[in-house]
């Protein structure tokens, strides 16, 4: 829901749609018509564009902002525990990587 507090979700007497209505079937339609591609497209467009305006400088601050809350919320084992899944996952995908090679020499 939108932070405005003047936005609701209640509907409209008469039988007209909320904003927020409107925008999920807008959404909707331009989906089907377009596709997922289309909005892939318009973000990367929109990354690119924000880059130009605020530079890499922005990027790096909002991503140390997230970074320090999220320290702040699940404290340091949070990163420890993400660091060994990801460990995890590496090793399997080098093993996994592995073994097909090792089958392809067979052949």
């Amino acid at each position: 829901m939108s932070e405005r507090p003047d936005a609701t979700e209640e509907t409209p007497p008469s039988g007209e749609m909320t904003c927020a209505e409107a925008g999920r079937r807008g959404g909707g339609v331009t989906k089907e018509r377009h596709g997922r591609a289309h909005y892939e497209r318009m973000g990367k467009l929109g990354g690119e564009r924000l880059k130009e305006l605020y530079g890499h400088e922005h990027y790096a601050a909002i991503g140390a902002k997230g970074g320090n809350s999220t320290a702040a919320r699940h404290g340091h084992e949070h990163y420890v525990e993400g660091g060994k899944r990801a460990g995890a996952r590496t090793k399997a995908l080098i093993a996994e990587g592995l073994r097909l090679e090792a089958e392809e020499k067979k052949r």
